[in-house]
């Protein structure tokens, strides 16, 4: 039930901590993933701890938004008007039931839910799932690949742009493997070895260490 961020993908989720999941990756955009998930693990517990309610964050009623906002400033959580405004989308539109099936379309209707936001959703929750997380290490690790300066993903054409580019590397250097461990592979590549390219000897043996570290 807990979110691990260092742990986290997980493709057999119950609908209820898809739900946490969801809300963790709503919340922690733009903030630490650890800190951030320290305090929504408290309020799982919280939670846990009454005999009585739904265990998930999106099913109390139609005040939930209310619920939430005021739940999650107990725990310092940030972000509340974002928070009520995608609990209310939620529960409008009836979307904590089929989190398990949900599209990106839809995922990128929900208030605070950005191109990057969504794909992490599904990448870290969806077997097979193919997209791309922009994050600065993907995009650093693009730059040193491709050997010239980028566009940043400031808008969707930007990103789409460069998410076709992520998928056609990926299955360069990481023929067979699943895009979670190509994007933690690239993590542990831009924060280990941040001065080595493609184009040096030294490329490919740490490419192996970091593709094995990321599936372990």
């Amino acid at each position: 039930m807990k979110i691990d961020p260092k742990r986290i993908t997980l493709f057999d989720r119950t609908n209820t901590m898809l739900e946490w999941f969801l809300f963790f990756c709503i919340s922690t955009a733009g903030k630490n993933a650890e800190v951030q998930a320290r305090k929504i693990n408290e309020m799982i517990d919280h939670i846990l701890a009454s005999p009585h309610g739904p265990k998930g964050i999106y099913g109390f009623s139609d005040g939930c938004a209310d619920w939430l906002v005021q739940f999650s400033k107990c725990f310092g959580i940030g972000k509340y008007t974002m928070l009520r405004e995608s609990a209310n989308h939620i529960y409008e539109n009836n979307l904590r039931y089929k989190l398990d099936s949900i599209t990106l379309e839809e995922l990128l209707e929900i208030p605070g839910v950005g191109n990057k936001t969504a794909r992490f959703f599904l990448m870290h929750s969806r077997p097979g799932f193919m997209g791309a997380v922009i994050d600065t290490h993907i995009h650093g690790w693009l730059e040193k690949v491709c050997q010239t300066d980028l566009p940043k993903p400031t808008t969707t054409a930007k990103y789409l742009s460069l998410e076709r580019l992520w998928l056609s590397m990926v299955e360069i250097f990481f023929p067979g493997e699943p895009l979670h461990v190509a994007d933690l592979a690239t993590w542990i590549l831009m924060r280990s070895w941040p001065k080595y390219d493609p184009f040096q000897s030294d490329w490919d043996p740490c490419l192996k260490i970091a593709i094995n570290q990321a599936k372990a």
